[in-house]
C-alpha cells in the first residue's frame, strides 16, 4: 500500500502483480481506478468470470492481457514502459 492524494493505493509494480491482485481480490467484479505515473486516472471495472476489463467512460473492452499491456504501456514485444501503476478499488 501507498499513501497518494490522501487515499491509498495498490502500487503494481509489473503486469503480473497486476493479474495477481485482479485475480485473487474478487469473485463478483471489481470497479477501480487506475493511476499511472504521469496523466489522469481512469475508472475500469472488471469481470472475473470472463477476464474482462471496461472502462468506465467509454464501455472499451479489454481482455485481461490485453489490458495488464495497456496499463503497463507495453511495446508490441510487451514490455512495459512504465515502473508502476497504482490500483483504488472504488468504495
Amino acid at each position: 500500500m501507498v499513501q497518494r492524494d490522501n487515499r491509498e493505493f495498490i502500487r503494481c509494480r509489473t503486469p503480473e502483480n497486476l493479474r495477481e491482485f485482479l485475480a485473487g481480490s474478487v469473485h463478483v467484479g471489481l470497479n477501480f481506478s487506475a493511476h499511472p505515473i504521469a496523466g489522469e486516472p481512469e475508472r475500469f471495472h472488471y469481470d472475473p468470470g470472463n477476464e474482462i476489463v471496461t472502462q468506465k467512460n467509454d464501455g472499451r473492452s479489454f481482455e485481461l492481457k490485453e489490458f495488464l499491456c495497456y496499463a503497463f504501456q507495453c511495446d508490441i514485444e510487451g514490455y512495459s514502459h512504465t515502473e508502476y501503476v497504482d490500483i483504488a478499488p472504488d468504495g
